[in-house]
């Protein structure tokens, strides 16, 4: 004969049977989504190419490219930085690290804009090239400028469109077969250079102008230095500084003994020392007609 159970233990022992099914299904879901979070974990460490990218890990496309394609007039992809840190990094162990172009003639490659409120140390754009150029622009353009630098302020202060400094090295150089070094200012310092020990500004051409500097209300060139050279020009065969209009100095004017030279063109004079054969320097005077005119002499 079966035994029978009473109502009361029926009832436990069917408790206990649902019990252990819901502690292996536990176990059992547990163990599932511990395996898809670990294969999920994978996927995100170790994307290949084909796959999405995944935003928060790390994403490798091996030897593929990625590209991003838009026919919209905006920006083809936004990356804001609500940090303190760079929105965008890019690095290139041997190549570019970063290659932009642009097929319009009134657009620019590279765009950047600082819209600070206030004036700081910071700027628009900063190069470091350690031990490389910083900066280097080249133009096939016969009538555009690689570099092209425009002061918009309204009213006249320290300012400058350029500025160079060097510690030892020159502040701003300018080779050229045409005009070394140029700048133009309509209220402010066409060029500026301040060096603390060597040259803060030399140009040098040989066939034309070394350094070339127009304003129409500032400084068309403005050189300072410490212990160096404020301004330095060199011409082989051109003038090494050509002034329009009236010259000022606040200081005094050295002059070099040289040899006698040729004689200026009509309407002109040269102004320049020399030895008088005997020790004393001679400051002299000689004009188109070639006669050398004496206007002191070493006492």
């Amino acid at each position: 004969m079966t035994d029978q159970l009473e109502p009361t233990e029926a009832a436990a022992e069917a408790s206990r049977l649902r019990t252990r099914r819901a502690l292996l299904a536990g176990i059992f879901g547990g163990a599932a989504a511990w395996a898809a979070g670990t294969a999920l974990r994978v996927s995100q460490t170790e994307a290949a190419a084909g796959n999405p990218m995944i935003l928060g890990a790390a994403n490798s496309a091996g030897t593929a490219s990625t590209t991003l394609s838009t026919t919209n007039s905006g920006a083809a992809m936004g990356v804001k930085q609500l940090g303190g840190g760079t929105a965008l990094s890019t690095e290139a162990t041997s190549g570019t690290g970063l290659y932009a172009k642009t097929g319009s003639t009134n657009r620019f490659a590279l765009f950047a804009e600082s819209v600070a409120g206030s004036i700081g140390t910071g700027g628009a754009i900063r190069a470091n090239g350690n031990k490389q150029t910083a900066l280097r622009a080249e133009t096939s353009g016969a009538n555009v400028s690689a570099i092209a630098a425009s002061h918009l302020s309204s009213s006249p202060g320290s300012g400058a469109a350029v500025l160079g400094t060097g510690g030892y090295a020159f502040g701003v150089q300018g080779t050229s077969e045409a005009v070394g070094v140029s700048g133009r200012s309509t209220t402010g310092i066409g060029v500026e250079g301040q060096s603390a020990s060597g040259i803060a500004v030399a140009g040098h051409s040989d066939s034309d102008t070394g350094v070339f500097g127009a304003s129409v209300l500032g400084d068309g060139i403005r050189g300072g230095s410490a212990s160096g050279k404020g301004v330095h020009g060199s011409s082989s065969s051109g003038y090494a500084g050509y002034f329009d209009d009236e010259v000022f100095f606040h200081d005094y004017l050295d002059i070099d003994e040289i040899p006698s030279p040729a004689a200026p063109l009509g309407g002109r004079a040269r102004l320049f020392a020399r030895d008088n054969g005997s020790g004393k320097t001679q400051l002299c005077v000689l004009f188109s007609t070639g006669v050398v005119q004496v206007v002191a002499v070493q006492p």
